[in-house]
């Protein structure tokens, strides 16, 4: 109920001090992030290393499993990458405090009202979707932009959970950080629980979309339809490069003549 999560945002406040907002926020937002990205590699790295409980729903059943013990080098090195990119993070955090509080960020009670909660969500995802199909479509479509900075990210033609943050510093401002922000630093007076919300789903759609496996219930497209990109329509994108450049869903994909069914 709305007194329960008020109660505990009161609560988490209280035991960070109402006059520390920064450290409040960048506490907030990191939770959000790791416990989301984190949990869910967690969970996937359990599923690489079963004896294949859940192979029949793995997306690339030919080629090995990219993991620790199949592909152990592959493996470190993408961890320790996924690790330096995510440390980056915890250096934009006062950037990202100011920017978003360009045109007002609220951390204090009450809460935002559940209609202007899902609106800006809402928003953030239309936004954060087209963004990021007309940045992704620009960086296959140029030669140069594909060799120096993008092909970084396709290294790995079988993806993993971890390999979704992985990209050339360029592709992270323009690419990611970019269409993530720009709708939310836009939006006036939001909500940091909006913010955080949105950071779990955007953080929870990446490691899906790149995870290899479409797993009923926790693949979104099973309950969305093929709308939703889900992990089937990034997976064929990372084998093939030359399709499906969407982020939630396929509709750009689908008015631009570039979606590919799996």
């Amino acid at each position: 109920s709305r007194a329960t999560w008020e109660w505990i945002w009161g609560g988490a406040r209280g035991v960070v001090g109402e006059e520390n907002e920064f450290v409040f926020f960048s506490g907030a937002l990191l939770l959000s992030f790791w416990l989301t990205f984190w949990t869910f590699h967690g969970l996937m790295l359990a599923v690489d290393a079963s004896t294949g409980t859940l192979e029949q729903y793995r997306l690339q059943r030919h080629r090995p499993r990219l993991n620790a013990k199949l592909q152990p080098e592959m493996h470190g090195e993408v961890l320790r990458k996924t690790a330096m990119n995510q440390a980056t993070v915890v250096v934009a955090l006062p950037l990202l405090w100011y920017a978003l509080g360009w045109r007002g960020l609220d951390t204090a009670l009450p809460l935002p009202p559940l209609t202007t909660f899902l609106g800006h969500l809402a928003v953030w995802v239309l936004a954060e979707d087209a963004l990021f199909f007309w940045s992704h479509f620009l960086l296959h479509r140029s030669d140069l932009l594909y060799r120096r900075v993008h092909k970084v990210h396709h290294r790995f033609y079988q993806s993993v959970a971890l390999v979704a943050p992985l990209s050339h510093p360029l592709e992270s401002i323009l690419g990611n950080h970019i269409p993530i922000w720009l709708a939310p630093i836009l939006t006036p007076d939001k909500h940091l629980l909006t913010i955080l919300f949105w950071v779990g789903i955007r953080t929870y759609q990446t490691c899906n979309a790149h995870c290899g496996y479409a797993i009923p219930v926790v693949n979104p497209r099973w309950w969305l339809g093929p709308i939703h990109s889900g992990a089937e329509s990034h997976d064929a994108h990372h084998q093939y490069s030359t399709a499906n450049y969407g982020s939630f869903f396929t509709i750009w994909d689908r008015i631009m003549g570039t979606y590919q069914h799996y």
